[in-house]
Parts: C-alpha cells; sequence; structure tokens
C-alpha cells in the first residue's frame, strides 16, 4: 500500500494532501472494511484517489463520497479550477466511475447521501472553530467502522477528537502518526484514527 500512496502522491496535479504514511493507513483502513467511504474536504482528490485505488485493489465494491467546496474558480471563465485539477486527478487513475463529488460547503450534509452509511470517513474539512466538531457530528452516527482525521496538530481538530472519545463514546483511538506536509517544508502534520468499539 506504501508504493501506491507514493505513486498517487507523486501523479497528482496540485498539492496532495495527505502524506504517504496517512495515506498508507487511509488505504489499510479501507481493505480491512467493506461499504462506501467518505470524506468532507477532498480539494485535489488525493485520498479520495487512495480510497478508490484501495478499493480497485482489493476487488471489493463500493463508492467515494467527496464533499468539498472545492473553491478557486477563474474570473474570467467561469471555471472553478479545484474542481477541474480534482476531475483530472480522478481521470489520471481511471476512477471517474467510483466517485461522486458534492460541490458544496459543510454543513449541511448532502441531502441525497442524508440516510447514508459508510464503512470509512474522513475528516480534512475546515479545521478551525467548531468545524471539527460539527463535521464529527455529521459522520459520527453514518460511519460504521474507522473515522480518520488529518491535522490533529489543530487545536480545534484535537478538540473534537476528545469529546469523540469520551467516556461512553462509541469511538477508541486506533493510530496516530505524524508526517511531513508534502507542500510546507518542516511541517509535521498529525494524523488519527478512531475505530469504533462495537
Amino acid at each position: 500500500m506504501r508504493e501506491l500512496a507514493q505513486r498517487i502522491i507523486d501523479n497528482c496535479s496540485g498539492r496532495a494532501m495527505l502524506g504517504v504514511e496517512a495515506g498508507t493507513i487511509l488505504m489499510e483502513c479501507i481493505d480491512d472494511s467493506v461499504g462506501d467511504y467518505v470524506e468532507i474536504g477532498s480539494a485535489v482528490g488525493g485520498s479520495a484517489i487512495m480510497a478508490g485505488m484501495a478499493m480497485d485493489k482489493t476487488e471489493r465494491p463500493g463508492t467515494v463520497f467527496c464533499i468539498d467546496p472545492f473553491g478557486g474558480g477563474n474570473e474570467l471563465d467561469g471555471i472553478d479550477m479545484m474542481l477541474r485539477l480534482f476531475w483530472n486527478n480522478l481521470l489520471k487513475f481511471d476512477l471517474q466511475q467510483r466517485v461522486i463529488a458534492f460541490k458544496q460547503c459543510h454543513p449541511p450534509f448532502p441531502m441525497p447521501i442524508w440516510y447514508h452509511t459508510f464503512s470509512v470517513g474522513l475528516i480534512d474539512g475546515c479545521h478551525t472553530g467548531n468545524s471539527p466538531l460539527i463535521d464529527f457530528r455529521q459522520l459520527n452516527k453514518r460511519v460504521t467502522k474507522y473515522l480518520l482525521f488529518d491535522n490533529t496538530e489543530k487545536e480545534d481538530v484535537l478538540t473534537a477528537i476528545k469529546k469523540a472519545t469520551q467516556d461512553n463514546s462509541n469511538w477508541e483511538e486506533y493510530k496516530s502518526i505524524e508526517y511531513e506536509s508534502t507542500w510546507k517544508e518542516d511541517k509535521i502534520i498529525k494524523f488519527v484514527v478512531l475505530r469504533r468499539k462495537h
């Protein structure tokens, strides 16, 4: 899985968000579960590609759902460059049929998947204020096995994880790693995986 994560990072246009170590863990969680994957925060599609490629590698059914505002438009032609990069990256890995993207800010959770459940979820949206906690609350009852958090070095993301794993919680910390940022030198990113207890 590590080699596959590195290949994805090396071949994505724009900056891939997850590092090799975090991408490897994401793919291992996908490999250890059955069902769909959801992420809040997709940017140029690196993590969505990792999830889709892990599903392809194990030849199992599943859909990758992405929720992101995909900001970064071009005023001259009205084209959203972030969304274009996202789809171009998916095309490089022939994953366009496995991914459904919702171009919106979160919350609210997209209505077409309001009652849907997912085996694995990733929270990598806005890292400040109440946003990480709101994202957790939206995925808490929708994710059945693994809930991943990127950028847990940020205080508001860490607060959401602490609330997610408090007494009588259905979640426990499963793995935690640090990795070097793929786009900022000397920046260490923290990545945490929670596993559902029952």
